[in-house]
């Protein structure tokens, strides 16, 4: 849209008062305020247009990027593609799947595709963010996505990022330090509290060695 007509409106305001100075028009800052708008709107579209642009198909799921927020490289991956066939095969139609460390959903959208339901949990924040999107993107109204830590036990968690990617993110270990990457403290919670279902079909875990203290939260789903 063509907003060169603000131009010609402040011109005009400024230029047909006689009772008062130019800098001083009662108009003067309205104008200013809705040329300000519609410049702020342009960078919003450029920016919207930008980020659409980046949008990426794969085993027939839109994606915002390929790459997660820890710089891992998906479109080529033929171990994920071996491990996201594997698992929809186990997967009965209507079924429910959970994914613990989802990233940005690789694993989440293609179950998301035959489930009735997906519960998908990633503690770590631009992962989860572009997990949102990329669900959202797809119109995945049987998605649950919650920013938490699975834990064997409920309680906040801090999540070590190193420098190089939320990729290999992981829960803390004692005396571990920050220097060479942030943390970030979360939700933790258990299967048991955090997914209300009778059963699970498809468990899919990936939380950088802390598989045993998932599975111990889940001890409802395994002895019933």
């Amino acid at each position: 849209m063509n907003y060169s007509f603000l131009r010609y409106l402040y011109t005009w305001v400024v230029k047909t008062t006689s009772d008062k100075p130019y800098n001083t028009h009662p108009l003067r800052h309205m104008v200013r305020f809705v040329v300000s708008c519609t410049k702020w709107a342009g960078i919003n579209r450029m920016a919207r247009e930008k980020l659409e642009s980046q949008v990426c198909v794969h085993h027939g799921i839109k994606f915002f990027s390929l790459i997660d927020a820890g710089g891992v490289y998906y479109r080529n991956s033929s171990k994920n593609t071996r491990a996201i066939d594997l698992l929809c095969d186990f997967l009965p139609a209507g079924g429910v799947a959970v994914d613990v460390g989802a990233s940005i959903g690789i694993f989440t959208l293609p179950l998301a595709m035959k489930a009735r339901k997906v519960y998908s949990f990633e503690p770590v924040k631009t992962a989860f963010t572009v997990l949102k999107r990329n669900t959202e993107l797809n119109n995945f109204a049987n998605v649950v996505c919650e920013r938490s830590a699975v834990n064997s036990h409920c309680g906040e968690v801090k999540i070590f990022i190193p420098s190089s990617g939320s990729s290999v993110a992981h829960m803390v270990k004692d005396g571990q330090s920050s220097i060479s990457g942030n943390i970030e403290i979360v939700p933790g919670t258990t299967l048991d509290v955090a997914v209300p279902e009778r059963y699970i079909d498809v468990l899919k875990i990936d939380v950088e060695g802390a598989e045993l203290n998932v599975l111990r939260g889940a001890e409802r789903f395994f002895t019933q």
